[in-house]
C-alpha cells in the first residue's frame, strides 16, 4: 500500500519510513502541499494521504483545496501534535479517517493505517451497492406509466420518474434539486 506524507518535517519522513520498513505499507513524502495536491489528482496513485495540520500554511492549503480533498477515492488521515486532540474546527468537515498523533507507538500508526483502509473499502462496497440500488429503483420508476415524485421539506424534487419529466418538457435528471418554479 502506497503512503503519501504530506508535511514540511523531513525527520518525520524519516521516522515514518522507518516504522514502515517492514510492514505491506510503502511511504512517499512531499514537502509541499500543492504540489502533493497535483501529484494526487494526476497520478492518483495512493492508497493513503497523510498530511500534517501542525503549520498554519498546511491548515491554509487544506482549506483552499477543501472541494478536491472532499472528492478523493481514498483515506485522508491528518498528523498533528499529541497536544492536539481534535482537528480545527475549520477543516473537520473534510471528509477524513481522523488523526494520528506524531508521537504514537509504531503498533498504533499501523492499526490506523490498516483500519483507515478497510473502513474505506467497506464504504466504498456501500457506496457501490447503494449505487446499485438506487438505479433499480430508477428503473423501476421509470417503466411505470404514473407520475411518481418525491419531494423534500422545501419542496424541491429528490425523485422523480421519465413520466413526470416528459409532462413538464424536462429530463429528470434537470427536475433533481429544483422545486416546481
Amino acid at each position: 500500500k502506497i503512503i503519501l506524507l504530506i508535511g514540511k518535517d523531513l525527520n518525520l519522513a524519516k521516522t515514518f519510513r522507518d516504522y514502515l520498513a517492514n510492514s505491506e505499507f510503502t511511504i512517499t513524502h512531499l514537502s509541499d502541499f500543492n504540489s502533493a495536491l497535483i501529484e494526487i489528482q494526476n497520478k492518483g496513485t495512493k492508497d493513503i494521504v497523510i498530511i500534517d495540520i501542525d503549520s498554519e500554511e498546511n491548515l491554509k492549503s487544506i482549506e483552499a483545496s477543501e472541494t478536491s480533498l472532499q472528492s478523493m477515492d481514498f483515506p485522508i488521515i491528518f498528523l498533528a501534535n499529541g497536544d492536539n486532540y481534535d482537528l480545527p474546527k475549520r477543516i473537520e468537515h473534510i471528509s477524513s479517517f481522523g488523526v494520528i498523533y506524531k508521537n504514537s507507538p509504531k503498533a498504533v500508526l499501523l492499526s490506523s493505517l490498516s483500519m483507515a483502509l478497510k473502513l474505506h473499502n467497506n464504504i466504498q462496497a456501500l457506496k457501490n451497492r447503494l449505487s446499485e440500488k438506487v438505479d433499480l429503483l430508477q428503473n423501476i420508476l421509470d417503466c411505470s406509466s404514473d407520475y411518481i415524485f418525491v419531494k423534500d421539506k422545501e419542496l424541491r424534487t429528490i425523485l422523480c420518474n421519465e413520466m413526470v419529466a416528459k409532462g413538464v418538457g424536462k429530463k429528470a435528471s434537470d427536475l433533481i434539486g429544483h422545486n416546481d418554479l
